[in-house]
């Protein structure tokens, strides 16, 4: 077999989701359920008129829940025009690579979700500064991180492809953001014994 028939291209990320958005979908149930929606325990009891922030959107797989209750505001920011193409009209939506100081005024947030983002996160410390500069004080950031062992490899377009990825490991994750939030709390997601997702809920 010859070296271009093995190789394996690795793609950055605006490459990856502007060009497989629609394979993306493909993985939409598991992604929208991976946690049995934990994720709605940790959030304010009362979200009515507030402003959500979800970074890296990923399409609209989240949003669904907080818009059936009533919030002021979904900005949703994605690296692809196509992801947020493919997102509903009745969100807010902005074009940004998140490695970059946000295009939000300070103070703009009361709940900001990053779900599946970290590992596509180069420089974490501006992320996190940037988090914190637009989130409310007494409002929350809720952080879902995972490790990839080994970076997964996309069937499409009859070749394999992979996604450059950046592996935080959970306590230099956690070191960064006790440094910029007043209170963090960690909860494991465990399967057959084995921490395989952490959230980091974190309060300005």
């Amino acid at each position: 077999m010859s070296y271009t028939k093995n190789h394996i291209k690795i793609f950055n990320t605006y490459e990856w989701y502007n060009k497989a958005y629609k394979e993306y979908k493909k993985y939409h149930k598991y992604l929208s359920n991976f946690d049995k929606n934990m994720r709605k325990r940790f959030l304010p009891r009362e979200i009515k008129n507030q402003t959500i922030v979800d970074l890296w959107c990923w399409n609209w797989r989240i949003s669904d829940y907080f818009l059936s209750n009533w919030v002021k505001e979904y900005l949703c920011i994605d690296i692809s025009d196509n992801m947020l193409k493919e997102a509903k009209n009745s969100l807010k939506k902005i074009k940004h690579d998140l490695n970059k100081k946000f295009p939000i005024k300070d103070n703009y947030a009361d709940v900001i979700l990053c779900l599946f983002v970290l590992l596509h996160i180069e420089n974490i410390d501006l992320f996190f500064e940037e988090i914190y500069r637009i989130l409310k004080k007494d409002w929350i950031f809720i952080l879902f991180h995972h490790i990839e062992r080994k970076n997964h490899i996309y069937w499409t377009w009859h070749n394999k492809f992979k996604i450059q990825t950046y592996k935080w490991n959970y306590d230099y994750v956690k070191k960064k953001l006790e440094y910029n939030f007043f209170t963090i709390k960690v909860v494991n997601i465990i399967e057959k014994w084995i921490i395989i997702w952490k959230y980091f809920i974190c309060k300005k």
